[in-house]
């Protein structure tokens, strides 16, 4: 890990940005993650998740608390994939100025995902916003996905070294992420409880986060409809295999649910704006409301 930046530049960047010193730092962090990551050379690991749309896209202009990856899985045995897992977790826990919180591993479904929680040194005091760890997911996947190799700056090396980069990653297309987070958002919406402890997987107020990021994929699902469509059937199959949502209809429907919820319950929009308010780093003209985000989810449910 390189030594820590200098807490002037920090700040300095955090008044550029108009956000915290913490997300700047935390953001560092995070970047300093994916270097280990992508130097593993002998596991086939795909960056991907609403991250990817940042900090290798620059498609969003929101800070991201969570690392998400894809294992290729050419037919692991469940075995190979704890080898995997083993593996990835060693290389992160010999890296300085962090721990993982060893309660937080979670391997499920097989040893086919699993994820844990970096805990890491601060500086700066965290705003309400933010939680005081990274949380990183890796799912193994046995379809063919969709990338690129990218390269990755943190703010801070943007803001002073801009030609320079921090790393290079395969990292999934935006489409393949603007599919699973169609997904993620149907299926989390249709069992959303909010008699449930908020948090739980039943009533969590950061699901809304699909919503803002798939406004800022429309154009590319809108130029890509019919391989979308493709992604999102079999996404939502897999899904509803694992029993994501118990209810009966297609996607089609599910989408109109998804839509009708959305705009009758009107806590969605409070949490949406607390998120975007939260989160995101864009100018304020640039920003995009929980109407914004509406009428894109509308656009995208027609090509279905």
């Amino acid at each position: 890990m390189k030594k820590y930046p200098n807490r002037e530049i920090i700040e300095d960047i955090s008044l550029e940005l108009g956000a915290a010193p913490a997300f700047i730092e935390k953001d560092w962090y995070a970047v300093e993650i994916l270097k280990i990551i992508s130097s593993i050379i002998d596991i086939p690991i795909i960056f991907t998740g609403g991250t990817s749309l940042s900090k290798a896209y620059g498609l969003i202009k929101r800070f991201s608390e969570d690392l998400d990856f894809r294992i290729l899985d050419y037919n692991l045995s469940r075995e190979e994939r704890k080898n995997h897992r083993f593996a990835i977790i060693e290389r992160i826990r010999n890296m300085d100025n962090i721990s993982i919180d060893e309660k937080s591993i979670e391997s499920k479904n097989k040893s086919s995902f699993f994820s844990f929680n970096i805990n890491y040194h601060q500086y700066f005091e965290l705003p309400y916003a933010l939680r005081p760890y990274l949380k990183l997911e890796f799912s193994f996947d046995e379809r063919e996905l969709l990338t690129e190799l990218k390269q990755i700056q943190s703010f801070i090396t943007l803001y002073t070294s801009k030609d320079q980069y921090d790393c290079q990653i395969k990292t999934i297309l935006p489409l393949e992420t603007a599919s699973d987070k169609f997904c993620a958002l149907l299926w989390r919406i249709d069992i959303k409880n909010r008699d449930l402890e908020i948090g739980c997987k039943e009533n969590d107020p950061t699901i809304i986060r699909h919503l803002h990021d798939l406004s800022a994929l429309t154009s590319i699902v809108l130029t890509n409809k019919l391989q979308f469509k493709d992604l999102v059937d079999v996404i939502y199959r897999k899904d509803k295999s694992r029993g994501r949502s118990n209810r009966s209809g297609n996607i089609r429907d599910l989408a109109q649910r998804t839509l009708q919820n959305l705009s009758e319950d009107k806590l969605y929009e409070n949490e949406y704006k607390s998120f975007v308010d939260g989160m995101s780093y864009a100018p304020e003209r640039e920003k995009i409301t929980f109407q914004d985000g509406l009428k894109s989810l509308e656009l995208i449910v027609e090509i279905l």
